[in-house]
């Protein structure tokens, strides 16, 4: 007879060791495909929010020319020897390998040299924090 606030089980067999540890092991599974496809989507929508909300606020406006790099402050960056392990190019985000050559804007931001003179042709500043560098001049 039970009492109240008793429960009794349905079954009153016990389950064995090693169907717990499948169940366990199936639910962690579960969960971590849960997890991970709802970090994915969280990822992609923060991104779409950030290029659809807030990267307009950086882009100038299509009517604004921009504006190049001055010939002559193109040929005055430096080339350098990158000595570092795992710098890498933001342009076209490739390796800039140990012994390798780069090319140094005055805001000590490395390069290849084709992807930072091809940028400067468009844009009179650095990729990474907008440091100016003089424009071309047309008169």
């Amino acid at each position: 007879m039970m009492n109240d606030g008793d429960e009794e089980a349905p079954f009153d067999l016990e389950i064995p060791l090693h169907l717990r540890r499948l169940q366990m092991e199936v639910a962690r599974r579960h969960i971590r495909r849960y997890l991970e496809a709802r970090d994915d989507n969280l990822i992609h929508s923060n991104i779409n929010y950030f290029n659809h909300n807030i990267g307009n606020r950086f882009r100038e406006p299509s009517s604004a020319a921009a504006a190049a790099a001055s010939k002559a402050s193109i040929d005055a960056m430096p080339r350098v020897t990158i000595t570092v392990v795992g710098a890498d190019c933001a342009i076209c985000m490739g390796d800039l390998e140990i012994g390798g050559e780069a090319r140094e804007m005055p805001c000590k931001h490395r390069f290849h040299s084709p992807c930072i003179e091809a940028w400067l042709c468009r844009r009179a500043s650095c990729p990474l924090c907008r440091f100016p560098v003089p424009k071309e001049e047309h008169h």
